[in-house]
């Protein structure tokens, strides 16, 4: 009766150690995915981060460089087709000629 409650009892330990070591790869391999997706999430975070700082960066050179055209656009004078008003029919402006001779249209 000894011999047996002494296996027993080895037994018990060996499958108690079997168990913890069973329980010791698992909680590795739980941290190993744990890190694993830890670090994607991470990488896609810094993907995302930079994805949208270049992002901002082209649209903010397309916003500039519209808001610049549309200024020089602005900045440019009209060049009138002809020098009569299309609606009255009035000259809009006198020749250099007619002014210096002091003379009205």
């Amino acid at each position: 009766k000894r011999a047996a409650a002494g296996r027993r009892v080895a037994e018990d330990l060996l499958e108690d150690g079997r168990q913890r070591h069973v329980a010791h790869h698992a909680v590795k391999h739980v941290r190993g995915e744990l890190k694993d997706l830890m670090m994607g999430m991470v990488e896609t975070y810094s993907y995302e981060q930079t994805l949208l700082t270049t992002t901002n960066r082209l649209l903010a050179g397309d916003i500039n460089s519209s808001i610049g055209v549309l200024k020089r656009v602005k900045e440019r004078g009209l060049a009138p087709r002809n020098a009569v008003c299309s609606d009255c029919g009035r000259r809009l402006w006198q020749s250099s000629v007619t002014a210096a001779a002091g003379r009205s249209p």
